[in-house]
């Protein structure tokens, strides 16, 4: 029986170093990573419009994103939207005003400008970007 319990253990142990779970996460919390995240999309439009290559990089990248972060998107548009209402504007315009000074200086970059920022949107939606599930960089 102790050897049993021993080997279960050690493989619950081994499943769960296995398998990167979503940290929990508050409300509040999902609130920020949600606004980020839309900040983010609006940048990368920018980078649709104005770079025909992008789309082929970004889409597989921000279908990724969603399926890895699926709770804090749902539970982030849910604090968004109640937000809006109490607000008493739309859920439109509260996106608008959440992202309109991040879109409008990337519209306004120079093409080396909308390079570079374009590569940190691929960057942020990438397996290494800030809500990939992996630990952040502990910075030297």
């Amino acid at each position: 029986m102790k050897t049993f319990t021993l080997v279960g253990l050690l493989l619950l142990s081994a499943l769960a170093h296995a398998a990167p779970y979503p940290p929990v996460t508050s409300a509040e919390e999902d609130r920020v990573r949600y606004l980020e995240y839309l900040e983010e999309q609006g940048k990368a439009r920018v980078c649709l419009q104005r770079q025909p290559d992008f789309g082929e990089k970004f889409a597989p990248l921000l279908r990724k994103w969603k399926v890895r972060n699926e709770a804090i998107l749902r539970s982030g548009d849910a604090f968004v939207r109640t937000e809006a209402r109490l607000d008493e504007i739309t859920l439109e315009e509260k996106i608008e005003k959440v992202t309109k000074v991040a879109v409008d200086k990337r519209m306004a970059m120079s093409e080396p400008e909308l390079q570079s920022a374009c590569a940190d949107s691929l960057k942020w939606f990438g397996p290494d970007g800030p809500y990939s599930g992996k630990p952040p960089e502990e910075k030297k």
